[in-house]
């Protein structure tokens, strides 16, 4: 059984009674089918950690995403998932998006000087991604820093707290295909309990 979380963010949004929500289309959000209709990859050297822990603090099924001995070069993790309900049933205006999860610690303390240089959507130690074919139509990042870098696109949150979000997603009528969960940047502990999301009208 899921606890509640100890740890509510303030920049959750609050969402209108009178929205209409469609049921999740995330499979197996929970983990706690553990990696099934997930795939997973990783890139870069250093000791990579990609599993679903049956008890952590508490909480049952949690993804744990970890990277060490990356000796300050870059690096990434993602959990994948093409949604099994047809894209053509998946068209929304905007989504609810809805998870808890700890970031514990990440030594490169802001988005990186990759994005700044070349353009890039940022190396957090968490990165919630929504595509619709083959293009990310959304994307935030996670930090438990300060952004020294010019990029926007990410929540700071306490570092080892348990943080349960809820976020009003704005899609543009896109027809929704995949969503992935991503790490990047240098050595990071990463922990999600579960992740779900919602279209809306």
């Amino acid at each position: 059984m899921k606890r509640r979380c100890v740890f509510g963010l303030g920049l959750a949004i609050a969402m209108s009674a009178n929205w209409a929500l469609a049921a999740n289309i995330v499979d197996n959000g929970d983990f706690s089918q553990e990696l099934q209709h997930w795939t997973t990859s990783q890139s870069g050297m250093g000791i990579h950690t990609i599993e679903v822990l049956e008890e952590f603090e508490g909480y049952s099924g949690v993804l744990h995403l970890s990277r060490t001995d990356s000796h300050s070069t870059g690096g990434r993790q993602q959990v994948s998932q093409v949604f099994s309900t047809p894209p053509e049933e998946c068209i929304a205006g905007t989504a609810k998006l809805t998870a808890r999860y700890m970031v514990k610690s990440h030594s490169l303390h802001d988005s990186g000087w990759w994005a700044r240089k070349f353009g890039d959507i940022g190396e957090y130690p968490l990165h919630f991604k929504i595509y619709s074919g083959g293009t990310c139509v959304w994307n935030l990042g996670i930090l438990g820093y300060d952004n020294t870098e010019a990029l926007t696109n990410y929540h700071k949150v306490p570092l080892g707290k348990w943080v349960e979000e809820t976020i009003i997603v704005p899609l543009n009528y896109y027809s929704l295909t995949r969503a992935e969960i991503c790490t990047a940047g240098w050595d990071r502990d990463v922990y999600v309990d579960y992740v779900k999301i919602e279209p809306m009208d």
